[in-house]
């Protein structure tokens, strides 16, 4: 009943890190995809003052709730089924969404109505966080994303590593609206793989963008969103 994913063993220290940085101080936190239920446990552990509602399809929550009670962390939720291929009419309003290693997994249609909830049901200045490979215009895509990309279509055709200006451009028309960083990066955090973190804030004046690259310079780049009045 209670599975075990290594690479959620692997990537949840880096990502908290970040989550740390980009998530509210206060509020309620949807996990859409949680998978084995690892980072839903590690995560609320970490930020006790968010309340952290995990979901996945109905077939994942048996280990997401064994993942919960072996915790025994008091602001993690029951898990919800979410499909984001089917409906889902009765979701609460949530501060920030977080998504990781989802987007290369659903079909494209379930991309598109991941950010349709997600402009529903988020706060203003909500964040929506992504966490994933992708396939950027401006360099290669790496030997070993090009194989998981591969191994992602043999085993559904439908899945498939996400060309990242693709998500931005969809990011834009769920009403996700993003200005120019005013002074650019200002931090650097080592990532555990050659993934880009996406993290976009529900607000009419700015978006924020953290970028990783992949090779050797392995590091999310935290832009810092300009405000317009």
């Amino acid at each position: 009943m209670k599975r075990f994913a290594q690479a959620c063993d692997r990537n949840q220290a880096p990502i908290l890190a970040v989550l740390k940085e980009v998530l509210p101080n206060r509020g309620k936190v949807l996990e859409i995809g949680s998978g084995t239920g690892q980072h839903a446990a590690y995560f609320s552990h970490f930020l006790p003052n968010l309340t952290w509602q995990p979901s996945d399809l109905a077939d994942a929550l048996p280990s997401i709730e064994a993942w919960r009670k072996e915790s025994c962390v008091p602001n993690l939720n029951s898990p919800i089924v979410i499909d984001l291929l089917g409906n889902n009419e009765d979701l609460s309003r949530v501060d920030a969404i977080v998504c990781i290693n989802v987007v290369h997994i659903v079909a494209w249609t379930g991309v598109e109505r991941l950010f349709s909830i997600a402009a529903n049901i988020l706060e203003f200045k909500g964040v929506l966080y992504f966490y994933g490979p992708y396939c950027y215009p401006d360099r290669t895509l790496e030997p070993s994303n090009v194989a998981f990309d591969r191994w992602l279509k043999e085993h559904n055709p439908v899945s498939g590593i996400r060309d990242y200006a693709a998500v931005e451009s969809l990011a834009e028309s769920s009403g996700f609206t993003r200005n120019r960083p005013r002074t650019g990066c200002i931090s650097r955090r080592a990532s555990p793989c050659s993934c880009k973190p996406l993290k976009v804030n529900l607000s009419h004046r700015y978006i924020t963008v953290l970028r990783a690259y992949s090779g050797q310079s392995q590091f999310p780049l935290l832009w810092q969103p300009f405000w317009r009045a």
